[in-house]
C-alpha cells in the first residue's frame, strides 16, 4: 500500500493483524498466510484503504 497518511498507519497495521490472527492456522506465518489468501476479498478492502478501514 502506498500513500497511506500517517495518522492512518496504526489503525490499518491493527486491522491487517486482527485479520491475520482471527484468520490464520495455527503457527502460520503471516507470509504464508497472505500467500494462501491474497484473493480473498477482505484484502480488496484493506488495499482499496480509504482513510478507515472496515472488513467483515
Amino acid at each position: 500500500m502506498k500513500k497511506v497518511p500517517v495518522q492512518d498507519i496504526e489503525n490499518l497495521l491493527q486491522e491487517i493483524i486482527r485479520v491475520y490472527k482471527e484468520l490464520a492456522h495455527q503457527k502460520e506465518p503471516f507470509y504464508k498466510f497472505y500467500k494462501r489468501t491474497k484473493a480473498a476479498d477482505y484484502w480488496q478492502t484493506i488495499k482499496n484503504y480509504p482513510g478507515r478501514v472496515v472488513v467483515d
